[in-house]
């Protein structure tokens, strides 16, 4: 293999490799800013609400028949 082939395939191992971390890097921003803002509102008493409204679960079947979501 010649140098410019070497070049070239080191360069694409490079930007493969570039690509995924900086995939990582963007998520990890992402969290942390997402923490960041919680933890801010938890500080200023504003309310700040994570939750999960089941119908059904896999291990208990149907929960609630009518189950009637405000959004």
């Amino acid at each position: 293999m010649n140098i410019l082939k070497e070049i070239i395939n080191y360069k694409k191992k490079n930007i493969i490799f570039e690509k995924k971390n900086n995939k990582i890097f963007l998520n990890l921003k992402k969290k942390s800013f997402f923490k960041l803002k919680l933890v801010n509102n938890i500080k200023k008493n504003k309310i700040s609400i994570i939750a999960e409204i089941k119908k059904a679960s896999p291990s208990k079947g149907i929960l609630k028949k009518n189950l009637t979501l405000l959004v």
